[in-house]
């Protein structure tokens, strides 16, 4: 079936003014997604680098990736992860908990480990290298993380309604996080829960 005049103008139009260049999936057009974005903060300074010569970056790259996770940015004294895309999009909350308890008792054992976890709507952006995040929730995993105390997951009512069932939470109650407007409900992860 060969498309209408209509359709082929359009067609026509678009190759002229895009150099006949057709979008790649690395200029796809932005996403509206609901995603689960995990901040680490592993305490590393500039002068200790990521450990053993990248050892420890790749190993928690590889807990964040075994649970369908995506890096996206190394950030602060930490980084920032997504599970909500690729493979990862099934449970996403549940898969960013589970990779944050795995680094948390593995890689990062032995570091002043905190981390936060939010989840909600994300303009995503794909690109070749990682994709690119436009919202509030990576800046409210951000700051959660930045508020945990050491040794500490914080998470907001959105994880919780996400992954209850699979893991106890401690409800912290209303707290006020720098630059954002209305206080938020935070909750500390406790333990996984078994399932017979």
């Amino acid at each position: 079936v060969k498309p209408g005049s209509h359709l082929q103008a359009l067609h026509e139009k678009i190759s002229e003014t895009g150099g006949g260049a057709s979008l790649t999936p690395a200029q796809a057009l932005p996403e509206l997604r609901w995603m689960t974005v995990l901040y680490c903060d592993l305490g590393l300074r500039p002068e200790e680098g990521w450990g053993g010569d990248g050892i420890l970056m790749s190993k928690v790259l590889g807990l964040i990736q075994r649970q369908g996770g995506t890096i996206v940015s190394t950030v602060g004294r930490g980084l920032l992860a997504v599970f909500g895309l690729g493979s990862g999009v099934e449970r996403a909350a549940e898969r960013a908990l589970l990779a944050v308890r795995d680094i948390q008792s593995g890689p990062a054992s032995q570091l002043p480990f905190r981390a936060g976890v939010h989840a909600g709507n994300v303009l995503v952006q794909a690109t070749a290298q990682a994709p690119l995040l436009l919202g509030e929730v990576p800046d409210l995993a951000m700051l959660l993380g930045w508020s945990a105390s050491e040794g500490e997951i914080l998470l907001s009512d959105s994880v919780v309604l996400q992954a209850r069932g699979s893991f106890e939470f401690e409800a912290l109650g209303e707290r006020n996080l720098p630059g954002v407007a209305e206080a938020q409900t935070l909750f500390r992860l406790g333990a996984a829960l078994e399932h017979p």
